[in-house]
């Protein structure tokens, strides 16, 4: 038995050397009554400690695990051969100015480029030398793009009635001098009024100016599209082969 113990049970109450006599030379139990339940109160005090000890370290174990008691979602994905979730990358990231200005550059260049309205002025104010669309382009791109909607081209579609919005749906860089722009178009003409809905996506391909050609609203970052090249993925009407299209294209990057 502890030390402590053998203190606190030093005398019990039915083995008490004490005997009955003149306080307080002599004592006995008779004499004080109280003196049968010296073990039980002892018993109890030594209860009545550990109780507080332990409702005071639950105390503080609740009072350490409160900020905890939120729930944090996460988004969690498969990865790997061994089916492992993990969690998913978030989908908002820091992004440089000068990126979201490229962004911006890009959206206007395919809005510029597609979006159409039967209005012969307005067009070829829109494509015409000094436009922000043409100072977004290269020589190069700017002359094939002309002679691709020449004058009577854009008669032609001016006399058809048509009439095209572009939205934008995602805009994503793919590398230093790379954008993919995927976008949706809205048309209609005056022999099929009902609009149609097309899906795209236009990889854009560009580079810095190297010589200074001064500080241009319209291009801020002196940059020049080199490439456009654009791809058919499909129409509104028909969801299922525009799905099973991209499920093909994503089976085949695979593959490769």
């Amino acid at each position: 038995m502890p030390e402590w113990l053998s203190v606190i049970f030093r005398y019990k109450e039915k083995k008490s050397p004490d005997t009955l006599g003149k306080f307080p030379v002599n004592i006995h139990t008779r004499a004080f009554p109280e003196r049968r339940y010296l073990w039980t109160s002892r018993c109890l005090v030594i209860c009545a400690a550990i109780s507080c000890s332990l409702t005071i370290m639950l105390t503080l174990t609740i009072f350490l695990l409160l900020p905890q008691r939120g729930a944090l979602p996460l988004l969690l994905e498969k990865g790997g051969t061994r089916q492992i979730l993990k969690e998913s990358r978030p989908v908002e990231a820091s992004i440089s100015a000068q990126e979201l200005l490229e962004e911006n550059l890009m959206r206007n260049y395919v809005i510029a480029r597609h979006h159409f309205v039967p209005s012969f002025r307005n067009t070829t104010i829109k494509w015409t030398e000094g436009s922000e669309f043409q100072k977004l382009s290269s020589p190069e791109e700017y002359r094939h793009f002309i002679q691709a909607m020449s004058f009577n081209t854009v008669k032609k579609l001016v006399k058809s009635g048509l009439s095209r919005k572009v939205m934008i749906k995602q805009a994503k860089k793919l590398n230093n001098h790379l954008w993919m722009i995927q976008f949706t178009t809205v048309s209609s003409t005056l022999k099929s009024p009902e609009p149609l809905s097309e899906h795209w996506k236009a990889y854009i391909h560009f580079v810095y100016n190297t010589v200074n050609t001064g500080i241009s609203y319209e291009n801020p970052l002196n940059l020049m599209i080199t490439a456009y090249n654009l791809s058919y993925l499909g129409k509104d009407e028909d969801p299922i082969s525009y799905l099973q299209k991209a499920k093909d294209n994503s089976a085949a990057k695979d593959k490769n």
